[in-house]
């Protein structure tokens, strides 16, 4: 299982685990060491197994999507910023089979 949880400043944390704490636990650390300071570490966040996650931040609403391909989980993300009515900033694309990064994998 693969989680990836976003802070209200932007930052963003990757654990992988075969159990729910844990990978929740491996998040949040992720997260809390690229932040600035005092933030809302893992209070939103989702999960998958295999595939691609697309999160992004359009003022103080965080915004995470899945898909099987990169494409469907922008096009996801896109969706939802559609419906709120904001424009996001990309925060970072994870692929739960290879790595995590501000940009995608080739």
């Amino acid at each position: 299982m693969t989680l990836v949880t976003m802070a209200q400043d932007g930052s963003w944390g990757v654990g992988t685990a075969g159990s729910l704490g844990s990978v929740i636990a491996g998040a949040i650390h992720d997260c809390r060491a690229m932040s600035c300071g005092p933030s809302d570490y893992g209070a939103q966040f989702i999960t998958w197994r295999g595939g691609w996650v697309v999160a992004s931040l359009c003022g103080n609403q965080k915004i995470l999507a899945t898909a099987a391909t990169l494409e469907d989980a922008e096009r996801a993300n896109m969706e939802r910023e559609r419906k709120l009515g904001v424009n996001g900033v990309l925060a970072a694309s994870v692929n739960a089979r290879s790595s995590a990064g501000p940009e995608p994998d080739p």
